[in-house]
């Protein structure tokens, strides 16, 4: 009796209304499971993303002065937080504006999932949807980080919205023999916004280059679906560069870390982050870290580049990269 054979060909031919049947409450079991846990994320993260998107709020109401906003750390997660933040009053506890930024992260993780399951669907059909969601939801990190206004959760959702329009539009482009501007447009904003929120992950730009070279040689030319790639991370830099580049002459922008500061800083520290402890996912700082081994050996490594860098009359930023 092939009975993984027979549940395979059972969610081949499932439709639509069961997938979200089932789905839907699973995703809200889960998601009130993981916040009923007795540990979870630094509610606001590092802090800087929570004091920036309610600056910005309040600038956009006119109940602070434009010289005021600025961006401390990475412009995405400020952006993604301002929104609910609008909505809140400026005299709200800072667990209301949380709770605002906790319901419109879940709203959106949730598109997010729906993303990442059509673009497993575009590539292997409705069973590949199936094995996506359930990758997706037996994975708890991102409900877990949905709890803390950090960067995490919305990098999370520019990716899988860049997994979705590139997926689509690369298959779009292989049948059709043109470029779709709808995908490119959905794809290149997904993987501008991962930039915008977490600066280190610029390697996604190299990968595409990749896929480019991959392409071309696979199909002995430059193919719609080489030339969409190519065009994404094109599209996709600029953006990024563009929107960083502004957020840099914002005036409130000096209170705080230059944007090349804090692409180094993270950079850096992401190096030695789960090397030995894959599942510690506490907070990178000295209360929650104190006896960690990664955070030790960061520490000790960060000392030894500082004196360099001071003896070198170097930079805090240029011994980070090195």
């Amino acid at each position: 009796m092939n009975f993984p054979g027979r549940i395979a060909r059972r969610l081949e031919s499932s439709s639509l209304t069961s997938f979200y049947t089932i789905c839907i409450p699973l995703f809200l079991a889960i998601f009130l499971l993981i916040a009923t846990l007795p540990f979870s994320a630094a509610p606001y993260g590092d802090g800087e993303f929570h004091w920036d998107a309610k600056i910005w709020a309040d600038v956009i109401r006119g109940n602070l002065p434009w010289d005021q906003i600025g961006v401390r750390k990475a412009l995405g997660p400020v952006l993604f937080y301002t929104v609910p933040y609008i909505f809140v009053p400026s005299d709200a506890q800072d667990s209301i504006f949380r709770s605002a930024a906790v319901a419109w992260t879940m709203a959106w993780i949730f598109v997010a999932f729906l993303c990442i399951c059509s673009a497993a669907e575009t590539l292997g059909g409705r069973l590949a949807r199936w094995l996506a969601a359930g990758l997706f939801l037996s994975s708890p990190f991102l409900f877990y980080y949905c709890l803390s206004v950090s960067a995490e959760p919305a990098a999370a959702i520019g990716a899988a919205v860049f997994a979705y329009g590139w997926t689509r539009g690369s298959k779009a482009a292989a049948i059709t023999g043109r470029v779709h501007g709808r995908h490119l447009a959905v794809a290149s904003l997904g993987m501008a916004f991962v930039l915008l929120c977490r600066p280190n992950a610029a390697l996604m730009l190299p990968l595409a280059a990749l896929c480019v070279c991959i392409t071309v040689l696979k199909e002995k030319g430059f193919t719609q679906e080489a030339r969409f790639s190519l065009l994404c991370a094109i599209i996709a830099k600029t953006i990024f560069l563009a929107l960083s580049s502004a957020a840099a002459f914002l005036p409130g922008s000096s209170r705080g870390k230059a944007q090349s500061e804090n692409f180094a800083y993270v950079f850096f520290h992401g190096r030695f982050q789960y090397r030995t402890e894959p599942w510690n996912w506490n907070s990178w700082d000295d209360i929650n870290r104190r006896e960690s081994q990664d955070y030790k050996n960061w520490l000790k490594t960060r000392d030894t580049l500082y004196e360099d860098a001071a003896r070198r009359n170097q930079t805090i930023s240029a011994a980070e990269y090195s």
